[in-house]
């Protein structure tokens, strides 16, 4: 016994002091050169990519939470702020009726019960004023918003019906309505005429909203959102024309829309249906895009 713990420990000793040595550490690889930002990238590798907050009702995107895409309907005080409530009921929840809210935050959910979002009457705010991100008043939802789920008839804690943040929002009086995306342009929809090989295509938006079965019997006004959250009104006189885009590869998830002369890119349309155009404060862009050259 005696000898057999004793070649043990010699045994354990003499693998302990045979170590193999480490293999040196690679090289730090040098750090690789920004690649510039060229035409033809797409918007996330081109470091364009967003993420607007969406409002979910029982599971439904029903509107882009972003200060130019409010329904003009929305009452704002002075400082530009709202009330949830008054919010929730134009996207077709009523407050009263609300089980719970999910307030998505970074890294985070805040629920919040309907009862306790009546009684606290909360605000909300964008984090620039004129833009930026929502945030809600007071200690009840802190930081900012990324995206907000109100239940109201389904169990809340229910799937969310979500195709993706691509594509450029069409809003028609402050609800989301559809998406343009590429993939749902050619085949579906009618070019104005047919392209020679190696033009883009034009399009009618009233024909894209067709195709998605989007019915609008009467347009008041349009108003273009551009990615820097600035505006640009289309006139009267454009909108009875008739609004035409373009889809061009890789455009970084906008759209460029001709207007006027103008070639306008823009990554949501508000339609002005049932109300008229908002007379809020905007960040206009008229004066940003009129040396724009016109596009084919």
């Amino acid at each position: 016994m005696l000898r057999r713990s004793l070649t043990l420990l010699l045994t354990l000793a003499a693998a302990s002091g045979c170590k193999r040595p480490a293999a040196p550490s690679p090289a730090p690889a040098a750090a690789a050169a920004e690649a510039p930002r060229t035409v033809g990238k797409g918007a996330t590798e081109a470091g364009l990519e967003l993420h607007v907050p969406l409002v979910y009702v029982d599971g439904e995107p029903r509107a882009a939470f972003a200060y130019n895409e409010l329904p003009a309907t929305l009452p704002l005080d002075r400082e530009h702020r709202g009330k949830l409530c008054d919010y929730f009921k134009l996207l077709g929840a009523e407050c009263a009726k609300i089980e719970r809210v999910d307030f998505h935050v970074a890294g985070d959910t805040v629920f919040v019960a309907g009862a306790d979002l009546r009684k606290a009457r909360a605000l909300f705010h964008f984090s620039d004023g004129l833009g930026g991100r929502p945030r809600v008043d007071g200690t009840l939802v802190p930081g900012d918003l990324t995206d907000v789920v109100v239940w109201v008839t389904v169990a809340p804690g229910g799937m969310l019906k979500d195709d993706g943040r691509r594509g450029v929002r069409i809003n028609v009086d402050g609800r989301l309505a559809a998406k343009i995306k590429r993939n749902l342009l050619e085949g579906n929809v009618q070019p104005v005429v047919e392209p020679r090989p190696g033009e883009v295509a034009r399009y009618r938006l009233r024909d894209f909203l067709a195709s998605r079965s989007v019915t609008v019997a009467h347009i008041r006004g349009i108003d273009l959102v551009t990615r820097d959250e600035r505006v640009v009104r289309v006139s009267p006189e454009d909108v009875a024309g008739g609004i035409e885009f373009i889809a061009p590869d890789k455009g970084h998830g906008e759209m460029t829309f001709l207007i006027g002369g103008r070639a306008i890119p823009a990554l949501a349309v508000d339609v002005w249906a049932e109300s008229a155009p908002p007379t809020r404060p905007m960040r206009q862009a008229g004066e940003l895009h009129a040396a724009l050259g016109e596009r084919p």
